[in-house]
């Protein structure tokens, strides 16, 4: 040990002596003795390098000697029966690789003796219908034609499984208090039945607690909340386990949310909104066939003299869509100057296509052709097939269980991605159309991000600017730019709105740069006299990075969490990603939360007031009504009190309003 005290032990973390190594060490201790007599006749060493370091690094040599010693005078209170050693707790070694996300460990680790709950058939005359939990298996592609397949409903003491989706409605009729893990099927099926229940979704509640899960299958959170197993050898065996466990991983996910501070957005705002999209998913959308028909035939044509326009300026015919053969065509047939390399060739994206433009024609002509393809095959041609031949129209699937932000995303088809602008998207939205004797209203609130921004950053120029009801895209264009209101032109009024935006998701003076086709210097420019008039933002945004690394999550107005790991990451990229998501969550996640709210005191004002109009879209900061004959006055009044009085602001929240035959004349 006297050795280890001078050359210390790297692998013990024993320091020693900064400066001695093995070999003078082995000479020290075999010359001179123990560390004590080494530094009673430090003085007699003649090399004086060793001896500075010894008499500089006594104190770590006393402190390693009493690292490396092996204490025997130690009280030990057990006995030698104490010290045998004993089976583990694999409960509480569980709970420690869950808590560490040792993934693998915690699965090796099964705890004997949990077994699943003994319980009994029950005949549904049986159930006690107080709080009863259900799972159920269904079919169908989307809410247009879902179908029950079976289901289990447990009660606390026994199950009652059926494939009857009467006995269903017996039950959720009956039931003071309804328990599911993605309860949104079961109000597509039997709506009417669960709208003023007590109900509690696990499903919802576990994105809730964690919006960065991927996986929400009940298996994984009954593992993790419940350390229990319920993978199944059958269909009917699987409902009537997730059943069982239901009413035990709500009362868990009950706690968690509590203790996250997330119980009021959960049981105010999550939970009521389930019974809103299942509405509207199941009204679904009418889409005129006719009118994309002729959008079709249209697009063909043009398409086709595009087509020929390309090959005349490339100097003959070439496969269009393949990114090797354009490659090929511009950089080495027309000589262009490639921007940028991808691992197999010179790029031919969007970016490289824009920034080429201006040298040569064909470029200019393949973005044409790109933009036109997709709207043709991605919607034009597409949306008809998607009609279901029962309903007559288009069943979208929104989820609410996806976006980190708390943001609601559509698929099957994306009726979000509809594009607005251009020639040829109000002509898709044309297409989308109400029942006869209907009209389509749409309300969309007028920036409502840079609203929330405000709000959050109290900076009084933006309050100010909202209260007076200003173009604020206008007069951020006359900050930045430094030029009087009457001054600002259509280009900086552009320049500007790309400018708030990009600070609400933290662009750089690079991605600035790039958007607007200036000089990144310029862009930084830009962007300090934007912070130099807005410091509260600055100071906001500055607040908020710094809030999100100390806790490691942001929250909303409204309190949602979204953890943000990337800010502990190594790599900077991925760390000033991180950054940017702290910056925009809160925003952007406030702002989702509004329309929610929004939604859910439409859809019971609607119900109070026995309309027949209904909610059908949600596109983001839009909604989309069908108005039923002679309701459009009430209807416009109701959606515009609702939309606008959903929350006190510092500033007001407005909504611009339209109604026509089709999407793109309400919109």
């Amino acid at each position: 040990m006297d050795y280890l005290s001078l050359c210390g032990d790297t692998s013990d973390n024993i320091p020693g002596v900064p400066g001695i190594g093995e070999k003078t060490a082995r000479e020290l201790v075999s010359s001179l003795g123990s560390v004590e007599d080494i530094y009673a006749r430090v003085d007699e060493i003649k090399r004086k390098a060793v001896r500075e370091k010894l008499i500089a690094g006594r104190e770590k040599a006393e402190m390693s000697k009493k690292l490396a010693t092996l204490r025997y005078d130690v009280p030990i209170e057990a006995g030698v029966e104490g010290l045998a050693a004993k089976p583990p707790d694999l409960e509480t070694l569980r709970r420690l690789y869950r808590e560490l996300e040792f993934t693998a460990l915690y699965r090796e680790v099964r705890v004997q003796g949990k077994e699943k709950k003994d319980v009994k058939e029950k005949a549904l005359a049986d159930l006690a219908m107080d709080r009863v939990s259900i799972a159920g298996s269904f079919q169908g592609k989307n809410a247009g034609d879902l179908e029950l397949l079976a289901f289990a409903a447990f009660d606390g003491e026994g199950v009652f499984l059926s494939d009857d989706v009467a006995d269903l409605a017996v039950v959720l009729r009956s039931a003071k208090e309804v328990i599911g893990h993605d309860l949104k099927a079961f109000f597509v099926v039997a709506g009417d039945l669960l709208q003023e229940k007590k109900v509690f979704d696990t499903m919802l509640a576990a994105y809730l607690a964690n919006p960065l899960r991927k996986d929400l299958a009940p298996g994984p959170i009954v593992e993790e909340y419940l350390d229990a197993d319920i993978s199944a050898a059958d269909a009917a065996s699987s409902l009537r386990g997730l059943a069982v466990c239901l009413p035990d991983l709500a009362d868990a996910l009950r706690a968690r949310l509590h203790e996250l501070e997330l119980s009021d957005l959960f049981f105010g705002t999550e939970l009521p909104l389930v019974a809103v999209l299942a509405g509207m998913e199941k009204a679904g959308v009418r889409i005129d066939r006719r009118k994309l028909g002729e959008l079709s035939r249209d697009l063909d044509h043009r398409l086709t003299e595009i087509v020929k326009d390309i090959y005349a300026h490339s100097g003959g015919p070439f496969n269009i869509n393949s990114p090797q053969q354009l490659s090929r065509v511009l950089f080495e047939v027309l000589g262009l100057t490639p921007v940028k390399k991808t691992k197999t060739g010179f790029s031919t994206d969007t970016s490289v296509l824009e920034a080429l433009s201006g040298t040569h024609p064909l470029p200019g002509r393949i973005l044409e052709y790109r933009t036109l393809a997709k709207l043709k095959n991605t919607y034009v041609d597409v949306l008809p097939t998607l009609i279901n031949p029962r309903t007559g129209r288009i069943h979208t699937t929104f989820n609410q269980m996806v976006a980190a932000t708390g943001r609601l995303s559509s698929s099957d088809p994306n009726l979000q991605n509809i594009p607005a602008r251009g020639q040829e998207g109000p002509k898709i939205r044309e297409s989308f159309v109400p029942a006869d004797g209907c009209l389509l209203l749409s309300s969309d609130y007028s920036q409502i991000e840079l609203r929330v921004l405000a709000h959050l950053s109290g900076d009084e120029d933006l309050i100010a600017t909202f209260h007076r009801d200003e173009d604020i895209h206008s007069t951020v264009a006359r900050d930045v730019f430094g030029v009087t209101t009457d001054s600002v032109t259509q280009d900086m009024r552009r320049a500007a709105k790309v400018i708030n935006f990009g600070i609400i998701y933290g662009m750089s003076a690079f991605g600035l740069a790039r958007e607007l086709g200036v000089g990144q210097r310029e862009a930084q420019e830009y962007i300090d006299n934007y912070f130099e008039r807005h410091r509260a933002v600055r100071e906001f945004m500055d607040g908020i990075i710094e809030e999100a690394r100390t806790k490691g999550f942001v929250r909303t107005l409204l309190g949602r969490m979204r953890f943000i790991p990337e800010l502990g990451n190594s790599d900077p990229a991925v760390r000033q990603l991180g950054e940017r998501v702290a910056m925009n969550t809160p925003i952007q996640g406030t702002a989702a939360d509004i329309i929610k709210m929004a939604m859910i005191n439409i859809h019971r004002a609607i119900r109070l007031k026995s309309l027949s109009s209904r909610l059908i879209l949600q596109i983001h900061d839009e909604l989309l009504f069908e108005v039923a004959p002679g309701e459009t006055d009430p209807v416009k009044q109701l959606v515009r009190e609702e939309m606008e009085k959903v929350i006190e602001l510092k500033v007001p929240l407005t909504v611009s309003i339209g109604i026509g035959h089709s999407w793109a004349e309400a919109h």
